[in-house]
């Protein structure tokens, strides 16, 4: 008997994938015992109330009228965020193009178009968008000029430069939506590699409501999605296995339903991937344990495309997986909350240990030794390597305390000059009353 909570297994099945079976799967659960309450919490929590509403219904399934306006709700705030995001989409794009800098769109707009029976399915958060580092200073510029700036309790723009691989833009108004301006495509504590060069020369234009963007190839856009899952939710073991909705539910791994879907719904999609590409691809950038991990989560709900090469099945003697992070985040919550000054979360900050000291395959991979490399010569890399990195996470460490430290050495200042200013204007109005 599966220990899997039923309004799981439902929202699992709402990805848009499903056939008979998963219909017929689908009205059994709803005519059984339910927690809609729950089921429309957990919906809310992954960002898939509109998936679940639409599976529902094409299901023919009965639920309260309640589960079904919250649903159709979801799916309407969808359909507008999607007209929103290409309206402020075109914005960018010709405030760009004026400053003369090249861009890919990521993630949300483009897939929610090209891969969505409908985009208001796939929830719109954000913008992203990927530009050379070279590029950075104009794009910063153009964006500024449209009303967008940095949140408050940010840090330097160039700290983010140095340390990160993105920052947030916000913009005031009814139809303000942040944008996540991307120099890189991951962050540099991460065990796997996308080359630039090869994701830039997999571009290709998409068809956007009129509107002609630039994202990156299809097979390089399935492995930049695994990385970026794999980021979130940490692993895809045993327990992410059995419980794909609970695992992402965790408030180690906060992830997104549609995720999953964007995954699923591109390894089925026509025309299909080039699988032997993508097998390639993920040897070349270090990706083929979230491949592996991957295709083995997809496989077992059913969603990994028959037709589809096993790719990225070597076993690799570092371990991807939660371990401590999870657990850490089940003892510290306060390690799974959001620092807006960061743009992360901390407990991410915990496989910085995995990076330091990876184990002598992703050493021979890195630096490009070889297999017949002696046992001396790795040593001497790993050390190396590890010293590098923690280093650097002392540099960046370092930078984050000055920041703080500069910044709480300016309040008192700044207090004793607000001080005075209101001073001399109680003096002004006492000497006016004097008068009157």
């Amino acid at each position: 008997m599966s220990l899997v909570r039923p309004e799981h297994r439902l929202l699992a099945l709402a990805l848009p994938v499903g056939g008979e079976e998963a219909a017929r799967e689908i009205r059994g659960l709803c005519a059984g015992p339910m927690d809609w309450e729950y089921l429309l919490d957990a919906g809310y929590r992954l960002g898939a109330r509109a998936q679940l509403g639409d599976a529902i219904r094409g299901a023919g399934a009965a639920v309260p009228e309640g589960v079904r306006l919250e649903c159709q709700e979801a799916l309407t705030r969808g359909v507008m965020r999607f007209i929103v995001a290409t309206r402020v989409m075109d914005d960018l794009r010709r405030a760009l193009h004026a400053a003369g800098v090249r861009f890919l769109v990521l993630k949300g707009l483009s897939l929610a178009s090209e891969i969505y029976r409908q985009p208001g399915l796939r929830p719109i958060g954000d913008l992203d968008i990927l530009v050379a580092p070279g590029d950075l200073d104009k794009a910063l510029g153009a964006l500024r000029g449209l009303g967008y700036g940095m949140p408050a309790g940010s840090l330097p723009v160039y700290f983010y430069r140095r340390h990160h691989f993105h920052l947030t833009l916000l913009k005031d108004g009814w139809y303000g939506m942040p944008v996540e301006l991307h120099w890189d495509t991951q962050p540099y504590f991460s065990l796997s590699r996308i080359p630039s060069g090869e994701f830039w020369a997999s571009a290709r234009l998409l068809g956007v409501e009129g509107l002609e963007l630039m994202v990156p190839g299809r097979e390089e856009t399935f492995l930049y999605l695994a990385q970026h899952l794999m980021r979130h939710i940490l692993s895809f073991g045993t327990r992410t296995q059995e419980d794909p909705v609970g695992a992402l539910l965790e408030p180690a791994r906060r992830g997104r339903l549609a995720w999953i879907a964007d995954l699923a719904l591109l390894a089925r999609s026509r025309p299909g991937l080039d699988w032997d590409r993508v097998g390639a691809l993920s040897r070349r950038w270090g990706l083929e344990p979230e491949l592996a991990g991957l295709r083995e989560y997809l496989a077992r709900a059913g969603l990994w495309p028959a037709g589809a090469r096993d790719h990225g099945r070597q076993e690799t003697d570092f371990e991807r997986g939660p371990g401590i992070a999870a657990r850490a985040g089940e003892m510290f919550p306060r390690l799974t909350r959001p620092i807006p000054a960061l743009q992360m979360r901390p407990i991410l900050a915990l496989r910085l240990l995995h990076f330091a000291c990876p184990g002598a395959r992703w050493i021979r991979w890195r630096y490009e030794l070889g297999e017949r490399s002696g046992g001396g010569r790795v040593a001497w890399f790993s050390l190396l390597h590890a010293l590098a990195t923690m280093g650097r996470a002392a540099r960046m460490a370092a930078a984050i305390a000055g920041f703080r430290l500069s910044a709480a050495g300016r309040r008192p200042g700044e207090a004793r000059v607000q001080d005075a200013r209101r001073g001399r204007a109680n003096v002004q109005n006492g000497r006016i009353g004097a008068r009157g």
